[in-house]
Formats: structure tokens, sequence, C-alpha cells
């Protein structure tokens, strides 16, 4: 869907936006919200800028999940890192 023409506003042959997430429920870890926004601007046929922002989620290592003794400890809201002092 067009929404504006490039002759009422100059160096704008193009702009496309890109916006998706992504919602995770993980019964050990809790859950992850991940957005992805995104935007493809074409001034003219050679020349095209291009912008990304998101986020990611990794999750603790299986081992140290809830294991005291490799400094992770179960909260009921997701497995943390604690230091050992």
């Amino acid at each position: 869907v067009q929404i504006c023409s490039s002759d009422l506003i100059p160096l704008m042959r193009k702009v496309q936006f890109d916006v998706s997430a992504r919602y995770d429920k993980y019964s050990d870890v809790g859950p992850t919200f991940n957005p992805k926004y995104g935007i493809d601007w074409t001034v003219t046929e050679d020349i095209k800028f291009r912008a990304n922002y998101s986020t990611s989620f990794v999750a603790v290592p299986v081992g140290i999940s809830g294991d005291p003794a490799q400094g992770g400890r179960y909260s009921g809201t997701g497995a943390s890192m604690s230091r050992a002092t």
C-alpha cells in the first residue's frame, strides 16, 4: 500500500518497515520477549540505507542451572547466576 508519492517527498523512492517479535516461556528460566525492528530506505536505484534493532535470549547452560555448586540458583521466576565468595 503506497502511503505517499516520491514526487511529494524528495529523496524517498521507497521506505519499508519490518516489525516482528518472539515470545517464549521456558519451564526452567521463565518467559522471554524478543522484538525486532527494521527499516529499508531506498533513496535512488543505486543508494539504499538499512537499519535494524533486535534483542536475543541465551539460556543458562544446563549443567549450571539450578546447581548451587556451580553458582546457579533457582528463584522461581528464572535461573540466575551468583558468584561464590
